[in-house]
């Protein structure tokens, strides 16, 4: 290729002239400019696309060599280099990555390849023009690394928190069942002592457990002692209403034991008619009258 003004062209491929202008034109751009003839061989070619592709390596190179996948390794098929297509007459865009002599480390190339056609429309040779964005690439690359090391920690994460969880709600199950112990007093008798604050969900719970035993037990009575709760508010009144209710309605006798003054006020409050509500001061008195009460039931039997 004869070379003017850093642009290498086939001897006799254009008039001085033109070449001269060709040349100002492509050395004044950053991107690689290419001409093929219809065998594959350059001939014309700014220094940018020399470099990219490795046109002053001692002997010469073919513009489809050093061409590899995006991975670095494969080795990109010759049929499937843009030149190529170009030459079968395919209008391309694509990104490979290119290695040789001038570019050891190698280069990621953005290209964009067409035919050339002669006046009857015949392919007469390739145009190419290359960008380098290995730059571009590679802070790509870097974020997509990013993202999955980020995605990654976030699914780690997302373990130790369902993990978490579960211990949380092993340990409320715990909880819940030291803080509402159920003890048989004796065979038929079971005692519920509630400690603390009786809220909604401890309630549904508590019931939910006590009419299980009262069922699996074939329990006659139940004493609720709430000597450990100082005060409820108007919700909590209500669910205590409501487990006796539930026990009487399994055919058990229920007994409430140590009813300070602001849990009197608040059962009081709910409006609840409490006339066959039983209540005991101390739980020693509340299993005299479930004695009582499941003596008389017997001898109406």
């Amino acid at each position: 290729m004869a070379e003017v003004g850093g642009v290498r062209a086939g001897r006799d491929a254009f008039d001085p002239p033109t070449l001269q202008l060709l040349a100002s034109v492509m050395t004044a751009i950053d991107d690689g400019f290419c001409v093929a003839d219809a065998s594959g061989a350059p001939v014309l070619a700014n220094l940018a696309a020399r470099r990219m592709l490795g046109l002053d390596e001692p002997g010469g190179a073919r513009l489809d060599d050093g061409a590899f996948e995006l991975d670095e390794v494969t080795p990109l098929a010759r049929h499937d280099h843009p030149l190529r297509r170009a030459l079968r007459g395919e209008s391309t865009a694509s990104t490979v990555f290119l290695r040789n002599d001038a570019a050891p480390q190698g280069v990621v190339v953005s290209v964009h390849a067409a035919p050339l056609r002669a006046a009857e429309g015949a392919v007469s040779g390739a145009v190419l023009v290359l960008r380098d964005v290995t730059a571009a690439f590679r802070e790509m690359a870097e974020r997509r690394m990013l993202e999955q090391e980020l995605q990654a920690r976030a699914d780690e994460l997302a373990l130790v928190e369902v993990d978490r969880r579960s211990l949380v709600a092993r340990l409320r199950q715990a909880v819940d069942a030291l803080s509402t112990p159920l003890l048989e007093i004796s065979e038929q008798v079971l005692a519920l002592p509630i400690v603390g604050e009786l809220d909604e969900r401890r309630a549904s719970l508590t019931t939910e457990r006590l009419l299980e035993e009262v069922v699996r037990r074939r329990c006659r009575g139940v004493i609720i002692d709430i000597t450990g709760v100082e005060a409820i508010d108007l919700a909590a009144a209500q669910h205590l209403l409501q487990m006796i209710r539930a026990v009487e309605l399994l055919g058990a006798q229920c007994v409430v034991s140590g009813v300070g003054p602001a849990v009197a006020q608040a059962l009081v409050d709910t409006g609840v008619e409490l006339k066959r509500l039983r209540t005991s001061r101390v739980l020693r008195t509340a299993l005299q009258d479930m004695t009582r009460l499941l003596g008389a039931a017997k001898g109406r039997v």
